[in-house]
């Protein structure tokens, strides 16, 4: 948060018991999210912990204990503008950061398997 950790937390606080959720304001970033991304060959690599079952948790776990809850065969809510810029762009240059926006792993790569005929 840009103002602070106590400004933060007020804020937080005011907009869950105070506006619950409906708040008539958003922060704003100074710029789009997409001009912090730097190139994966810039950037180190995150080693993330394994599973531990105590203090982390496996995706089906975490997600099983935080109570989402929806059909598997729910259409995609995200349309792409541009279907080739996932794998060109941001596979390519970024290393997929679609991978680690959800903890439960939604958006994921799988490589297409090509038609033989």
């Amino acid at each position: 948060f840009q103002y602070g950790l106590v400004a933060g937390l007020a804020n937080a606080a005011l907009e869950t018991y105070v506006f619950r959720g409906r708040a008539p304001w958003t922060l704003a970033h100074p710029e789009p999210d997409h001009e912090s991304l730097v190139p994966a060959a810039d950037a180190s690599k995150i080693e993330y912990p394994k599973p531990d079952g105590d203090v982390v948790l496996d995706v089906l776990t975490a997600v099983s204990l935080s109570g989402t809850s929806h059909d598997h065969d729910e259409p995609a809510h995200l349309k792409l503008a541009d279907e080739r810029v996932p794998q060109n762009v941001n596979l390519a240059q970024f290393d997929g950061p679609e991978g680690r926006y959800c903890p439960a792993r939604v958006y994921e790569y799988v490589e297409q398997e090509e038609e033989q005929e």
